[in-house]
């Protein structure tokens, strides 16, 4: 008769039971870049991107980043700043800021860009994204 955990006896096991998935999927990555810069095209026609130099702050401190925000008329929009991440200071000054958000350029996403309302780019966070691009 066999056992009396087989699937054919009553109070046996379940014939084929729930088996664990990964439903996930890889989005192709020419279809990322391209919506990356769709995104950034648009935000460009809309006169919502802006690159600076640099961001001089020498420790942190989100009172010196408010300031320079409002001398650049951006402290009331909702801002994605994309810095290569040497500047530690700027994402430690930033971080208290509910509306700022920083990212280093291989962690760029449209999802982001089309979120802010402003896009602030580094001189060298743009230099950094630019290399990493596919052609």
């Amino acid at each position: 008769m066999g056992s009396n955990r087989s699937p054919l006896w009553r109070k046996g096991g379940v014939t084929f039971g729930p088996k664990p998935r990964d439903y996930g999927y890889a989005f192709p990555q020419k279809k990322r870049w391209g919506a990356l810069y769709s995104a950034l095209s648009e935000r460009v026609r809309e006169g919502a991107v802006a690159v600076v130099d640099d961001i001089p702050l020498e420790r942190p401190s989100t009172k010196a980043l408010c300031a320079m925000l409002r001398t650049l008329d951006l402290a009331d929009k909702k801002l994605l700043l994309v810095d290569d991440g040497s500047n530690d200071a700027l994402s430690l000054s930033a971080r208290n800021l509910r509306r700022v958000r920083v990212l280093r350029p291989m962690a760029l996403r449209s999802y982001y860009v089309v979120d802010a309302e402003c896009v602030l780019f580094t001189k060298r966070g743009l230099e950094t994204l630019t290399k990493g691009a596919p052609r």
